[in-house]
């Protein structure tokens, strides 16, 4: 039978190994991203596509609402944070 000492040891010699494991798994995890964006472009806006930044790009976004105007501060999420989805 393994002494206590040497049981708890090993479960610390094993915890890096369950931590690398456990890093790696939430790394490629991947969730959608909600941002704080202003409308800068009604470009078709009949149709619901805005320009949108966030502060550090400028991208499309697209919503059922057709009403918003030019500096509207709206939401926007990008799916699983890829801003090319």
């Amino acid at each position: 039978m393994a002494s206590s000492h040497s049981v708890s040891e090993a479960m610390q010699n094993a915890l890096p190994a369950f931590d690398l494991l456990v890093g790696k798994r939430l790394d490629a995890l991947t969730f959608d991203r909600t941002v704080k964006a202003t409308i800068v472009d009604t470009i078709n806006r009949d149709e619901g596509e805005y320009m949108v930044t966030d502060g550090t790009s400028t991208y499309k976004a697209y919503c059922d609402v057709t009403t918003y105007t030019r500096g509207t501060v709206v939401y926007v999420t990008i799916p699983e944070g890829d801003y090319k989805n």
